[in-house]
């Protein structure tokens, strides 16, 4: 099973608002893509979320399910990258990179030990 933030981003404005019309607008998206990214949806999870009529658009019993999972899963998505970001934001103001298992580097010049000239040094940050 294959979907993306986006597709729920999509699929709740369309929820939210009930034309895809103006859910298109609300996502900086034309209409044709909101559809076809919401029918993308529906085809991954295996069931219609959307009764499509002339004026509005209608959750489906699994619609309002999904919208319902769909509103958690983004939240989640938002606290996720807060948090990374949180994260980057201190290492970077510490003077540091961070590593892939998170502790900080930073890159400092001291004097080589065979030319005397200065060189570049990692040192690591336990404390990070």
């Amino acid at each position: 099973m294959n979907f993306t933030l986006k597709q729920l981003e999509y699929f709740r404005a369309l929820a939210t608002l009930g034309n895809f019309g103006r859910a298109a607008e609300a996502c900086n998206i034309s209409q044709p893509a909101l559809s076809v990214q919401v029918r993308g949806l529906e085809e991954t999870l295996g069931g219609r979320l959307i009764e499509r009529r002339s004026r509005a658009s209608v959750l489906t019993p699994l619609g309002r399910e999904v919208l319902t999972r769909a509103e958690d899963i983004l939240r989640r998505a938002r606290l996720l990258e807060a948090t990374a970001r949180d994260r980057w934001n201190a290492v970077r103001a510490s003077g540091g990179f961070p590593l892939a298992d998170g502790a900080p580097v930073r890159l400092v010049l001291a004097p080589g030990p065979v030319t005397g000239g200065l060189s570049a040094r990692y040192l690591w940050d336990d404390a990070g």
